[in-house]
């Protein structure tokens, strides 16, 4: 069993701009962006995180439509 202490924390430096093309304020990183999430085991066994991680990479003038890439974690032991 696993518990997860506390909320995701980004290490990066988020912008934060107004997309005329949207209406709206976007967030996002240049290069790279860390988010960390602890997680606590409930005993000493081996198991496995899993999940999904989904993105949009723009540049000035397009972007590529979403992707989903999963994740797999093994914890423990």
């Amino acid at each position: 069993m696993t518990n997860f202490d506390g909320n995701v924390r980004e290490n990066g430096k988020a912008i934060k701009k107004f997309e005329a093309a949207l209406n709206q304020d976007l967030k996002y990183y240049e290069k790279n962006v860390d988010f960390i999430q602890i997680v606590k085991l409930k005993g000493n066994a081996k198991t496995n995180l899993s999940g999904k991680v989904e993105f949009v990479v723009c540049n000035e003038t397009h972007c590529l439509p979403p992707s989903e890439v999963e994740i797999n974690v093994n914890i423990g032991g």
